[in-house]
């Protein structure tokens, strides 16, 4: 994918999150507080979810670069091996993407917006406590390592695809995130996976041809 592509890309999604930001967020969180609370109320009364990002990030990063080395002699799992490089790469580099842009941009989450709606809005370089919303971290690290899988092995892209679309609506309907969140979390997560294939293209693609590409 071209850098050019890439920023042309960006245009529907940065449209996608500003329309959903100025027009359907507040009212997607407050109908799935009704329909799914039974509820006017004020208050999210979700239950939470642990935070399990980090140990799947810290999992994929050493069963990737370990896997990548325990095949290093072995010419027939060249596609395995790259992917598997591919994977160590970009999970923690997104993680790390996720924690720079949360702190940046300061959002409010969805459940705690729903108590505190006068909270509203972005609250630059605090993205801390409450204010970690915008964009999701799951939808980053997870549609990273989608990518890089789908890069591979494009035989899986339909289910990869409907596991991403699982993914979010599972983060709105829990009221963890808002939909421009989640919009935004999947781009910069393509971008992450972008960049790392661009950066490393050289060593990577030594390593394994992209199953499209295979003989």
């Amino acid at each position: 994918m071209r850098l050019k592509t890439l920023l042309v890309a960006l245009l529907p999604f940065a449209l996608a999150a500003y329309v959903s930001y100025r027009f359907v967020d507040a009212e997607v969180a407050r109908l799935v507080q009704h329909l799914l609370m039974g509820r006017t109320g004020t208050g999210s009364g979700m239950p939470h979810v642990p935070d399990l990002l980090l140990p799947v990030v810290s999992a994929v990063t050493v069963l990737g670069w370990g896997g990548r080395f325990l095949l290093a002699a072995d010419p027939v799992r060249g596609r395995l091996r790259g992917c598997l490089a591919l994977l160590g790469m970009v999970a923690p580099l997104s993680y790390g993407a996720k924690v720079i842009l949360k702190l940046v941009f300061g959002r409010i989450r969805t459940r705690d917006w729903l108590v505190q709606p006068q909270l509203e809005g972005f609250h630059w370089f605090h993205g801390t406590g409450v204010f970690n919303g915008f964009p999701s971290g799951h939808m980053i690290v997870f549609t990273a390592m989608a990518a890089a899988v789908w890069h591979y092995y494009p035989r899986y892209r339909g289910a990869l695809a409907a596991l991403l679309c699982l993914l979010a609506a599972a983060l709105v309907l829990l009221d963890y995130h808002f939909v421009s969140d989640v919009i935004a979390g999947a781009y910069c997560g393509l971008l992450v996976y972008w960049v790392v294939w661009r950066l490393f293209d050289g060593s990577v693609a030594r390593t394994a041809r992209p199953a499209h590409s295979a003989a």
